[in-house]
Formats: C-alpha cells, sequence, structure tokens
C-alpha cells in the first residue's frame, strides 16, 4: 500500500491562498455579469421610452403644472367638412401620440404649400358668425385624446381669378416651434379667403358657428 504524505505546511498554506483568490475571482466575474445585465435594462428602456414622458408614480400631474404639447407628441389629420355660403370647411384633428398628458391652447399657424413652392400664411378667425369672440380655452390631451380646429377656406364662386391648389400644409401646434406637413388638397384665394379657429377639444370643431 502506498501513502501519499501531506504536503508541508508552506505548501497547505499557499494552496489555500489560491482556493480563496479563485472564489473572490468567481465573486468579482459574477458581479460584473450582473451589472451588465442591469445596464443592458435600462439602456433598452431609454430606447424604447425615448420621446416620450411618463407621469410621476404619485399620480396624475395637476392640470396647471402640465407642459404645452410639443409637435413630437401629437399627430395631425384633416378632413374636409362640408361647403357653404361661399366656404368650404375643413377639420383638422391632432391626436396625443405621447405617454402623458399635456395642453394645447388658442390658434395653431398654418402655412399652406403653393404649386410655385411658395409658402402663404393662413389668418387667424376670432369671431363666429355672429362677430362674438370665439372661446379659446386650454384643452387637456390625454394620451391617444384629441383636440381639432376649423379651417375656412373659399370655395372659388363668384371670384374672377383662379385660385391655386394646393396639396399641401405646414401647421404648427399653439405655442410650439415645429410644424407638421400634411398632405390636404384645398384651394388659395388669397390671405382674405383662409382664416382657422382656435383649437377646441374633441374631434370636431362647430363652435365658430
Amino acid at each position: 500500500m502506498t501513502v501519499v504524505a501531506p504536503p508541508p505546511h508552506d505548501e497547505s498554506e499557499l494552496l489555500i491562498r489560491e482556493a480563496r483568490a479563485r472564489q473572490r475571482r468567481r465573486r468579482l466575474f459574477a458581479a460584473l455579469v450582473s451589472a451588465l445585465a442591469a445596464a443592458a435594462v435600462v439602456v433598452a428602456s431609454a430606447v424604447l421610452f425615448r420621446g416620450s414622458r411618463v407621469e410621476p408614480a404619485g399620480g396624475p400631474t395637476p392640470v396647471a403644472s402640465l407642459l404645452r404639447c410639443h409637435s413630437a407628441d401629437l399627430r395631425l389629420v384633416g378632413r374636409f367638412d362640408g361647403a357653404g355660403t361661399g366656404q368650404v370647411r375643413s377639420t383638422f384633428t391632432f391626436t396625443n401620440v405621447s405617454a402623458t398628458r399635456c395642453t394645447l391652447r388658442g390658434w395653431p399657424s398654418m402655412r399652406v404649400v403653393l404649386p410655385s413652392g411658395r409658402a402663404a400664411l393662413a389668418q387667424l378667425l376670432r369671431n363666429n358668425g355672429a362677430d362674438r369672440p370665439l372661446l379659446h380655452r386650454r384643452v387637456v390631451l390625454r394620451p391617444g385624446g384629441a383636440a381639432s380646429f376649423e379651417v375656412l377656406s373659399s370655395d372659388r364662386i363668384g371670384l374672377s381669378r383662379p385660385c391655386p391648389a394646393v396639396r399641401e400644409v405646414l401647421v404648427t401646434p399653439p405655442g410650439a416651434r415645429v410644424g407638421l406637413r400634411v398632405g390636404f388638397g384645398l384651394d388659395y384665394c388669397g390671405p382674405r379667403f383662409l382664416a382657422l379657429a382656435p383649437v377646441v377639444a374633441g374631434r370636431n370643431d362647430h363652435h365658430w358657428l
């Protein structure tokens, strides 16, 4: 029978130190892997929710503290709404596509892009058909909520000159700086024949009547 002699005392101490060093390296490696995984989750979340503002965990933000809607928060569409008494009515609707509430108040800015490439600015409609001032209260848009404004243009009846057809408009939300382009057809007969009302809540605006 062969008997293996135990290692000398110094060699035993060396083996113990090496074992402890390997254990520390394994712990450091595990901590590094966990840290990298956590960082990857943070980066992925930032990419996923970039450009969206989220309501605080304590509850909805008070209305008085809500920010104005930015152009990036909104989607814009326009539709023909009827004609009569020499005017064509169109409704343009903002939809909040962000993750939180925001507000709109007052008149947007609208420019029409003419066939020549020149842009023409629409006037602001400040009174209704009874010559009363149009109200322009603040509108709160929840995520998915909508606000709209009415645009009045000419139907060309009774005019002695042709009106160039417009195929695109540029609308800047109230208080914003960046315009939203939308394809939309209307006839531009001059600045006196293109006016828009202030923003109201909902997808339909007949408040100017």
